[in-house]
């Protein structure tokens, strides 16, 4: 689960560590570097809504200003293996 733009970013994170354990993976903060979360041999890729601002920050980059550009920063910058199945679950 991921949050969107419309979510409290605090309140879904609230319980995520206790949820994992039953299987429930909420992912609300962007990272630099997208971590799979691999069932049945498939990757899931957990990208919740985020803002030009955030992939600015994290990459130092004010040039982004735009949506495409910070999702063509951001996706251009992971390290997908593209052998494997991968499900990218984004907002």
């Amino acid at each position: 689960m991921i949050s969107g733009n419309h979510d409290s970013h605090e309140r879904l994170h609230f319980a995520s560590q206790l949820l994992k354990r039953q299987g429930l993976y909420i992912e609300t903060d962007v990272h630099k570097e997208l971590k799979p979360i691999v069932i049945d041999d498939v990757h899931f890729y957990l990208l919740p809504f985020f803002k030009p601002t955030v992939i600015r920050k994290i990459y130092n980059d004010q040039c982004i200003t735009t949506y495409q550009q910070a999702l063509e920063t951001y996706l251009s910058d992971q390290k997908i293996d593209t052998t494997k199945k991968n499900v990218l679950i984004t907002h």
